[in-house]
């Protein structure tokens, strides 16, 4: 105990001072046009937004807490966490239940549902109730429900789409991708665009959970078995391993994964140039819009996501929202700017609205304004209707809620991918691992009830 105690002494001195350090980059230049609202003391209320330190830096960031100040009169601070952003997530855990004292968070479909068992996030039905807010009007299926409660306003969906640099299509003088093709017509294209010489691969995929599962996700094969446990012995999760290892070490289309690991290739490298295709959720389409983090004198087109078999219309997706943190002091002006984010994030910024209450000329109206972001590489409104808000898109979370979930998305299957895409252990060795090691682990959480 003394050890947990001296533990959560330094995580919250640590975090402290990333506090000050947060405070001193706290967005300058905001509106403050409108007065500012008070608490009973008079003090001005200020809501803490905390965020790993790419998302606290970047531009969006910056946009949407602009947006909470206009909207709503509160003074919005952004506290940096130390580490990279999956240290990010534990920090925030570990901080929050230590006492430390934040308002509101971004999260996600898979990382809410962690947050929520570790309670480091509140249930929103209380204050959904009192403000009389309909949600299912404003948000529809988008609303996920934890054991029951709500914990997040959905703001954002995120789909998988391809983006691909024109210049390496022009120069190898290959048509740009069409609207239905599959993985192997990806394939086939990755290769006419690699150029050894150059430095040149056509394909990158990264070591994220995704590009492991992507085969299995759009085959729908589940994650768990009906009887709760791990599905790694379905052949259709052998399948996606391999047709991820096979791009680098068999098509030698990007750089193999022993490569990509050795010298640290960054997630975002497409934009240094070299990289032909990268299918990548449509979040990236932010970094595209901003040629101040990304110059470049390239151009970049988006084509839809391959399919297994032509015609289908499959792609891995995920729900991303905002949620208030239980040691809020400020609980309803954090549901309240978390409100104005979830409905509103997408007028100044690139995101898909989880509105269902949006109407076809509202649509046409996201459209345009996403396109308008988008208008050095002449990505057109026709490309965002038809490319991401396509009504005939079958979307499929990209991992399943369940025991243990959060542990085998973004520890196991990439250390187990990784060990297969290096050669360290064999395919069937490697399946028949995660499987043990997934099963392990839920049967731990199961044991613990969640707590």
């Amino acid at each position: 105990m003394k050890i947990l105690s001296i533990a959560l002494t330094l995580i919250i001195m640590v975090l402290l001072l990333a506090s000050c350090f947060g405070d001193m980059a706290a967005n300058p230049g905001i509106d403050t046009s409108g007065q500012k609202k008070a608490d009973a003391s008079g003090e001005t209320i200020v809501l803490k937004f905390a965020a790993g330190p790419s998302h606290a830096k970047d531009d969006k960031t910056k946009k949407i807490l602009e947006l909470v100040e206009r909207k709503t009169g509160y003074k919005c601070q952004t506290v940096v966490l130390p580490g990279n952003e999956l240290d990010s997530t534990k920090k925030i855990k570990l901080s929050v239940l230590a006492g430390v004292e934040y308002d509101f968070i971004y999260s996600n479909s898979d990382t809410s549902v962690n947050y929520a068992h570790s309670k480091v996030i509140k249930p929103l039905d209380d204050l959904i109730k009192s403000t009389g807010y309909d949600v299912e009007k404003v948000f529809g299926p988008y609303i996920q429900k934890i054991d029951g409660k709500i914990y997040m306003l959905p703001e954002l969906k995120d789909i998988h789409i391809v983006y691909y640099n024109k210049k390496i299509f022009d120069d190898a003088k290959v048509p740009y991708p069409a609207a239905d093709w599959t993985w192997q017509d990806y394939i086939d294209i990755a290769k006419q665009l690699t150029n050894k010489e150059k430095n040149i691969f056509g394909s990158y995929f990264i070591e994220w959970t995704i590009y492991f599962s992507m085969i299995a996700r759009q085959k729908k094969i589940p994650l768990y078995k009906p009887d709760g446990y791990s599905n790694f012995d379905d052949p259709g999760w052998a399948e996606s391993f391999k047709f991820m290892a096979d791009l680098g070490n068999v098509h030698k289309v990007q750089p193999d994964y022993l490569t990509y690991k050795t010298q640290k290739m960054p997630y975002d490298m497409f934009f240094q140039g070299n990289i032909g295709m990268w299918p990548a959720g449509s979040w990236v389409l932010t970094y595209v819009s901003d040629l101040k983090k990304y110059p470049r004198d390239w151009k970049i087109g988006i084509a839809p996501l391959p399919q297994i078999n032509k015609g289908e219309k499959v792609v891995p997706g995920i729900i991303g929202g905002y949620s208030v943190l239980s040691t809020t002091k400020h609980e309803r002006e954090a549901f309240e700017a978390i409100k104005v984010i979830a409905e509103e994030a997408y007028t100044v910024y690139t995101d898909i609205p989880c509105r269902v209450d949006l109407y076809e000329g509202d649509i046409n109206k996201i459209a345009e304004h996403i396109s308008s972001l988008l208008s050095f590489d002449g990505i057109t409104p026709d490309d965002i209707r038809n490319i991401i808000l396509d009504s005939q898109l079958e979307i499929v979370p990209e991992n399943d809620p369940g025991p243990a979930s959060f542990v085998i998305a973004y520890n196991l299957i990439p250390a187990y991918g990784e060990l297969y895409c290096t050669g360290q252990k064999g395919l069937e060795d490697t399946m028949k691992e995660l499987k043990e090691k997934a099963d392990a682990a839920i049967k731990e959480e199961l044991d613990s009830d969640y707590e």
